[in-house]
């Protein structure tokens, strides 16, 4: 037998080994003969297909864990495929005096470790993604242990652990670098699917000792204790139900602070004055307080972090936007799909159709999206489109009938969004947060002439926390320049194509085409460049 990782799959070379007995009048003679080599491939995703002497002989099999095939001479093959091992069996003449069974296996490979973005003061990192191991640290040596129906669920990256009862938790136990003194850090997705009062994400404590992420009733909070005094966050977000959403804890002691990172994006700062002791014969707990005897998390947990020092935000941004894209480019000829090599392809709902472009693309006119303003749109699902710092959104538009508040690019949920929109005529851009409830921020329309109709013309929309500056770009010309308070929000919403609110508002009339979304801020060179290149 040999095992070799090809992608993530199993071989296994199996000798199947055929036992002969004959019963003669001198006694009972055994001979052995090797008369088949084969070989199976297998992963964790229940797929298999089993390869004879004269080649593959069936297909793969999926959605099922054992299945029993016949070979060419034939004898049975039995295989049995779960999240972790490879079984196989030969059943050799079945049902006569010849039968005889050969068994071998082989475990799954774990997948290999997710390389942190950031280690500088890593601890331990719990991706959860090994099934076969799921408590694995997958940096440091803190290994976790399974308590009570923990399972395995999907995640927000890979696969993740679900809490769904009391005493549900994963145990990883004291040690000595988790006896985290001063500054810290601590980060995870999370999923909340009950409320519950003082859940914890992770956390060690044994009494007024304690350092913790949790969430409190739709609350995300965090809090360190001293063993005679503490102090938690004020709990000033609401975290949705059934929603992934980025949660961070980090306590400075360099200036006495504590904060609270939401989708990346500081939400709360609270002063502290806490030294942590280096107590021992504390357990840490994922799911759990109180060494997993109180306090349980209801819903799924993944990607925690553990740092011993306080992450600045951009290290909080660079946890967060892993595997996260840094560009969408849909030139919509003839289909919604992604060409950045991303893949986060678009679905067009209503009557979008796809209509000869005059915008040069490589010297060539091509193909433009239409939509007819009355319930058209293409929805791009999120699947990790998480733009905090910067964006731009740029796109070629050409306007048939005036709507107002039309959006040519936009993710929305309430008033967090951040758009590309034509209101009457008038191009403009905007960003708002109403986590941090600050006044929504639209670019300067009296700044800016109605655009004519029936006539493509290029737009843009740039954002930039470095300078607090949003941009609008006409015909690759820098329009209208408004300063703002605002930060660009770290959504979990799907990004709509000729509409507004995933599709259900806001609709433009006429067509869209070169479409792009990046997490940077393209410089005024940038877009009167490729204005340039692809003007009519």
């Amino acid at each position: 037998m040999c095992i070799s990782d090809q992608k993530g799959s199993v071989l296994i070379a199996v000798a199947v080994t055929i036992t002969l007995i004959a019963v003669l009048s001198a006694g009972v003679v055994s001979m052995n003969k090797t008369s088949i080599h084969s070989g199976i491939h297998a992963n964790s995703f229940h797929k298999a297909q089993y390869v004879a002497e004269s080649g593959i002989r069936f297909a793969k099999t999926s959605g099922a864990t054992s299945g029993t095939y016949t070979l060419s001479n034939g004898d049975q093959f039995k295989l049995v495929i779960s999240d972790c091992e490879v079984t196989s069996s030969a059943i050799i003449h079945e049902g006569t005096a010849f039968e005889t069974i050969k068994k071998m296996s082989a475990a799954l490979p774990s997948p290999d470790s997710p390389i942190p973005p950031v280690t500088n003061g890593l601890v331990s990192y719990w991706s959860f993604d090994d099934p076969c191991d799921q408590g694995r640290d997958d940096y440091g040596n803190n290994n976790g242990t399974i308590n009570s129906a923990t399972k395995e669920a999907d995640g927000q990256v890979g696969h993740a652990m679900e809490f769904d009862a009391n005493s549900e938790f994963v145990g990883v136990g004291d040690a000595p670098d988790l006896r985290i003194t001063g500054e810290l850090t601590l980060a995870a997705w999370v999923k909340e699917t009950t409320q519950k009062t003082y859940g914890k994400i992770i956390s060690r404590r044994n009494g007024s000792y304690f350092y913790f992420l949790g969430v409190d009733r739709g609350n995300p909070y965090g809090g360190i204790g001293n063993g005679s005094s503490y102090t938690v966050t004020g709990k000033k977000v609401s975290l949705p139900s059934d929603e992934w959403h980025h949660i961070a804890f980090s306590y400075h002691d360099g200036d006495d602070k504590m904060h609270i990172y939401y989708d990346s994006v500081l939400k709360e700062t609270v002063s502290v004055m806490k030294i942590l002791p280096a107590t021992e014969g504390v357990d840490v707990s994922i799911g759990a307080d109180s060494e997993g005897t109180a306090a349980f998390f209801r819903g799924i947990v993944d990607e925690v972090f553990v740092y011993n020092r306080a992450l600045s935000l951009n290290e909080i941004r660079d946890i967060y936007n892993v595997p996260c894209v840094s560009e969408l480019y849909y030139p919509l000829e003839g289909n919604a799909n992604d060409q950045s090599g991303n893949g986060n392809d678009g679905i067009k709902h209503g009557d979008v159709a796809y209509v000869p472009s005059e915008v040069y693309v490589e010297d060539v006119l091509e193909q433009a999206a239409s939509f007819d303003g009355s319930g058209d749109y293409i929805l791009v699902s999120d699947s990790c489109l998480k733009y905090t710092g910067k964006i731009t959104l740029m796109a070629w538009v050409k306007e048939s009938n005036r709507k107002q508040y039309a959006k040519i690019i936009s993710r929305r949920d309430g008033d967090s969004f951040c758009f590309l929109g034509i209101d009457n005529g008038i191009p403009y851009g905007g960003i708002g947060d109403d986590l941090l409830a600050l006044i929504p921020v639209v670019t300067d329309k009296s700044a800016i002439s109605a655009m004519p109709l029936d006539e493509w013309h290029h737009l843009a929309v740039t954002y930039s926390e470095t300078d607090t500056v949003m941009n609008l770009y006409y015909d690759g010309v820098l329009t209208v320049a408004t300063t703002m308070a605002e930060t660009l929000p770290g959504q979990t919403v799907d990004l709509s194509i000729g509409a507004d609110s995933r599709g259900t508002a806001a609709f433009f009339h006429g067509s869209i085409d070169e479409v792009y979304v990046y997490d940077k801020a393209l410089t005024a060179t940038d877009i009167q460049t490729y204005y340039n290149l692809t003007k009519p």
